[in-house]
């Protein structure tokens, strides 16, 4: 049971340095993603980006315009987006967490 205990407080004081993805918001009783751009320009680009691979993806034979031009640049910003909203840092800590409950 100690060492139960150990390994609790343990766990308690590396959930921050792993836990970054997710920000919990107290006064809302939900989190929040944060997604960093370089302005209003860098936001609407990410917008476009989103909205052009949505439009491509629904729409059967639709015409390439210049609405939806160089989409493939709008992929490889969506992709990155993706990347940069996994939990990576939260998964290392759950193969911690893992091991640790599945010790024998």
């Amino acid at each position: 049971m100690v060492q139960e205990h150990a390994v609790l407080e343990e766990l308690r004081q590396l959930a921050p340095e792993y836990f970054r993805t997710l920000k919990h918001s107290p006064e809302k009783g939900d989190y929040v993603v944060t997604l960093h751009r370089n302005g209003y320009q860098h936001l609407l680009e990410t917008i476009s980006d989103l909205l052009k691979l949505c439009m491509v993806a629904t729409e059967e034979g639709l015409e390439i315009s210049t609405d939806i031009s160089r989409l493939n640049i709008s992929v490889h910003n969506t992709l990155g987006l993706v990347l940069r909203l996994l939990p990576v840092h939260e998964s290392e800590f759950m193969d911690m967490l893992r091991d640790h409950l599945l010790e024998e």
